[in-house]
Protein backbone atom coordinates (compact mmCIF):
# COMPACT_ATOMS: atom_id res chain seq x y z
CA UNK A 1 0.00 0.00 0.00
CA UNK A 2 1.07 3.42 -0.74
CA UNK A 3 0.58 6.92 0.53
CA UNK A 4 -0.99 9.13 -1.57
CA UNK A 5 0.98 12.58 -2.58
CA UNK A 6 -0.39 15.51 -1.10
CA UNK A 7 0.37 19.47 -1.33
CA UNK A 8 -0.23 22.28 0.86
CA UNK A 9 0.66 25.87 1.72
CA UNK A 10 3.07 27.45 4.60
CA UNK A 11 1.54 27.42 8.02
CA UNK A 12 -1.66 25.59 7.06
CA UNK A 13 -2.51 22.34 8.44
CA UNK A 14 -1.51 19.16 7.05
CA UNK A 15 -4.12 18.02 4.15
CA UNK A 16 -6.17 14.34 5.52
CA UNK A 17 -3.78 11.79 3.83
CA UNK A 18 -5.19 9.06 1.87
CA UNK A 19 -2.88 5.50 0.28
CA UNK A 20 -4.10 3.54 -2.84
CA UNK A 21 -3.79 -0.34 -2.23
CA UNK A 22 -2.92 -2.73 -4.66
CA UNK A 23 -2.09 -6.73 -5.03
CA UNK A 24 -5.32 -7.99 -3.48
CA UNK A 25 -7.42 -11.55 -4.67
CA UNK A 26 -10.44 -10.82 -6.46
CA UNK A 27 -13.31 -10.20 -3.90
CA UNK A 28 -10.66 -8.88 -1.41
CA UNK A 29 -9.66 -5.49 -0.20
CA UNK A 30 -8.57 -3.20 2.04
CA UNK A 31 -11.25 -4.01 4.75
CA UNK A 32 -9.23 -7.70 4.67
CA UNK A 33 -6.37 -5.98 6.25
CA UNK A 34 -5.96 -6.00 10.29
CA UNK A 35 -5.37 -2.63 12.25
CA UNK A 36 -5.65 1.23 11.72
CA UNK A 37 -4.45 2.67 9.43
CA UNK A 38 -2.22 5.63 10.20
CA UNK A 39 0.21 8.49 8.78
CA UNK A 40 3.24 10.28 10.19
CA UNK A 41 4.92 12.95 8.32
CA UNK A 42 7.63 15.57 10.06
CA UNK A 43 6.48 18.09 8.11
CA UNK A 44 4.47 20.90 10.88
CA UNK A 45 3.12 23.86 9.96
CA UNK A 46 6.15 25.90 10.64
CA UNK A 47 8.03 23.41 8.30
CA UNK A 48 9.81 25.16 5.25
CA UNK A 49 8.96 25.01 1.54
CA UNK A 50 9.80 21.74 -0.01
CA UNK A 51 9.21 18.08 -0.08
CA UNK A 52 8.56 15.71 3.39
CA UNK A 53 7.33 12.04 3.44
CA UNK A 54 4.31 10.77 4.12
CA UNK A 55 5.04 7.35 6.10
CA UNK A 56 1.99 5.05 6.36
CA UNK A 57 1.94 2.48 9.09
CA UNK A 58 -0.20 0.64 11.14
CA UNK A 59 -1.71 -2.60 9.03
CA UNK A 60 -1.02 -6.10 9.29
CA UNK A 61 -2.27 -9.00 7.91
CA UNK A 62 -2.23 -13.22 8.27
CA UNK A 63 -2.68 -13.37 4.73
CA UNK A 64 -0.75 -10.75 2.94
CA UNK A 65 2.69 -9.43 3.29
CA UNK A 66 2.21 -5.88 3.67
CA UNK A 67 4.88 -3.66 1.75
CA UNK A 68 4.23 0.34 2.96
CA UNK A 69 5.60 2.89 0.69
CA UNK A 70 6.34 6.60 1.28
CA UNK A 71 4.77 9.44 -0.06
CA UNK A 72 5.50 12.93 -0.53
CA UNK A 73 3.82 15.55 1.02
CA UNK A 74 5.22 19.19 -1.23
CA UNK A 75 4.43 22.82 1.17
CA UNK A 76 4.70 25.46 -1.44
CA UNK A 77 4.57 29.22 -0.75
CA UNK A 78 1.48 31.09 0.27
CA UNK A 79 0.29 33.06 -2.19
CA UNK A 80 0.02 37.18 -1.89
CA UNK A 81 -2.04 37.60 0.82
CA UNK A 82 -2.98 41.42 0.34
CA UNK A 83 -1.92 44.10 -1.94
CA UNK A 84 -2.63 48.27 -1.47
CA UNK A 85 -2.16 51.31 -3.74
CA UNK A 86 -1.88 54.91 -2.75
CA UNK A 87 -2.11 57.54 -4.84
CA UNK A 88 -0.15 61.12 -3.76
CA UNK A 89 -1.88 63.83 -6.11
CA UNK A 90 0.94 66.24 -7.33
CA UNK A 91 0.76 70.06 -7.74
CA UNK A 92 -2.68 70.58 -10.87
CA UNK A 93 0.22 72.63 -13.12
CA UNK A 94 1.93 71.45 -15.91
CA UNK A 95 4.79 68.96 -15.41
CA UNK A 96 3.10 67.82 -12.35
CA UNK A 97 4.37 64.94 -10.49
CA UNK A 98 1.89 62.33 -9.26
CA UNK A 99 3.50 59.35 -7.01
CA UNK A 100 1.02 55.98 -6.67
CA UNK A 101 2.90 53.13 -4.54
CA UNK A 102 1.78 49.87 -4.59
CA UNK A 103 3.03 47.95 -1.95
CA UNK A 104 2.58 43.84 -1.89
CA UNK A 105 2.65 41.97 1.49
CA UNK A 106 3.51 38.15 0.90
CA UNK A 107 2.92 35.92 3.72
CA UNK A 108 5.29 32.91 3.26
CA UNK A 109 8.34 35.41 4.45
CA UNK A 110 6.62 38.47 5.56
CA UNK A 111 8.54 40.18 2.66
CA UNK A 112 7.25 43.40 1.92
CA UNK A 113 7.86 44.76 -1.59
CA UNK A 114 7.21 48.06 -2.73
CA UNK A 115 6.74 49.89 -6.00
CA UNK A 116 7.22 53.11 -6.40
CA UNK A 117 5.38 54.57 -9.96
CA UNK A 118 5.80 58.57 -11.11
CA UNK A 119 3.85 59.85 -13.54
CA UNK A 120 4.18 62.99 -15.18
CA UNK A 121 1.56 65.01 -16.32
CA UNK A 122 1.33 66.48 -20.09
CA UNK A 123 -0.47 69.27 -20.90
CA UNK A 124 -2.27 69.74 -24.06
Amino acid sequence: MRANDATRVFRAPNPVFTASYAGFVVGEGPGSLSGTLAFSTTATTRSARGSYPITPSGLSSTNYAIAFVDGVLNVTSRCVERASLVATRGARSVGATTTATATTVATARRARMTTTIDAVRNAK
